[in-house]
């Protein structure tokens, strides 16, 4: 089990596999409120950046699950390096369906919603992993505007329009599912350390849209 050759060998290098920088990760650790005992699953966790990172400065402990088996191993040696490899742990497996032995307090899935068949079906998923007033973690693509055709939604890396919504309808999207969001950390268009966009594009977002909601 593991993802396509051509990720392994193009990301390689990347400790964050989202368009996101190591102070937008701090900077959304301060806005969940992180504290030494929080425990945390990231699905879809790659190199294990968030995690190493948020055990370092925040003393939180977790799981990370991610397909790749050379991204696992990175995050195991980044967790030795950062002095916390007693408190995260990596496993090489298949995030979809997977459901943590012992409830969270924050169940995270960051550009990888496609292991629940898209945003609604993860949600469900994570919820199955946290515990009562707990906080579910989602980053998701939107589109800075609908594109004009499906040949150029294509063009922007999407399927098609359909697989992304604009900001205000994605947001709206967790009301409808009777989750209320809390806080919303950022990336821009200046942050795509892993990703791939053609240039020039208009239309859709590299950056990663992430909300925190509330069960």
């Amino acid at each position: 089990m593991d993802i396509p050759r051509i990720f392994n060998i193009s990301e390689s290098a990347h400790r964050i596999h989202n368009p996101f920088t190591p102070e937008k990760l701090a900077t959304l650790g301060a806005a969940l409120r992180l504290e030494s005992g929080t425990r945390v699953l990231d699905l879809g966790s790659g190199s294990g950046e968030m995690l190493c990172t948020w055990a370092r400065d925040y003393g939180i402990s977790g799981v990370g699950i991610d397909m790749s088996s050379l991204f696992s191993e990175q995050a195991r040696l980044r967790a030795s390096e950062l002095g916390v490899a007693d408190r995260v742990e990596f496993i090489h497996g298949d995030a979809a369906g997977y459901v943590a032995d012992e409830k969270v307090d924050v169940a995270a899935c960051l550009g990888a919603t496609w292991i629940g068949g898209g945003v609604v079906g993860t949600i469900e998923l994570l919820r199955k992993s946290l515990r009562s007033a707990g906080i579910i973690l989602i980053g998701e693509p939107y589109w800075l505007q609908l594109p004009p055709t499906e040949d150029v939604a294509m063009g922007c890396g999407a399927g098609s329009f359909t697989d992304f919504l604009i900001l205000p309808e994605l947001i709206a999207s967790f009301g409808d599912l009777d989750y209320d969001v809390v806080e919303m950390v950022l990336a821009d268009q200046k942050t795509g350390t892993g990703t791939r966009r053609r240039s020039g594009s208009p239309c859709a977002d590299g950056s990663k849209r992430i909300p925190t909601t509330t069960s």
